[in-house]
């Protein structure tokens, strides 16, 4: 029997947390801009509001920690998702489980070739994998697509579908 072997290692692109980024900007930028217009009336009020301004920028920040701590290992035989900040959570997939596979490639995504992967999955816990923002998602696809039928033939595992 092969051993299992690492396929492919990947985390979430940082651009699914651009809208947010733009949001916190803005608002920081708003809170700071008021502080400075009103800082001869209202005295200590505008180092109050300046420093609500780090609010937003502690936002962007977990949000991006969130996406930064959010891995993706492929091997031959399962997929393994681990996120987490301070207390980590990790699921594994056997490949076998996986029973369908999209892809959603928005418009913005697709300019920087990046894309959705989406498994669709046999597992009672798990029924949906929702793997974001992935590069060259097409190519991850296709790779799970062959080694899920790699393992199925190893382990001598068919799906099959009832009409009801």
């Amino acid at each position: 029997m092969d051993e299992e072997r690492t396929l492919w290692d990947g985390t979430p692109s940082q651009l699914v947390n651009f809208p947010i980024f733009i949001l916190c900007a803005l608002i920081a930028g708003a809170l700071i801009g008021a502080a400075y217009l009103f800082r001869e009336q209202a005295g200590t009020a505008a180092y109050a509001i300046a420093g609500a301004a780090l609010i937003p920028f502690l936002v962007a920040f977990w949000k991006w920690l969130r996406i930064k701590t959010t891995k993706y290992h492929l091997t031959s035989e399962r997929l393994q998702l681990t996120t987490g900040i301070f207390s980590r959570k990790t699921e594994d997939l056997e490949l076998y489980r996986v029973k369908d596979y999209h892809i959603y490639e928005p418009f913005i995504m697709r300019l920087f070739n990046l894309a959705d992967v989406v498994l669709n999955t046999m597992d009672e816990q798990t029924s949906t994998i929702h793997l974001k923002a992935i590069p060259d998602g097409k190519g991850l696809r296709d790779q799970i697509r062959k080694h899920v039928e790699l393992c199925r033939d190893r382990k001598r595992v068919r799906v099959s579908e009832f009409e009801t």
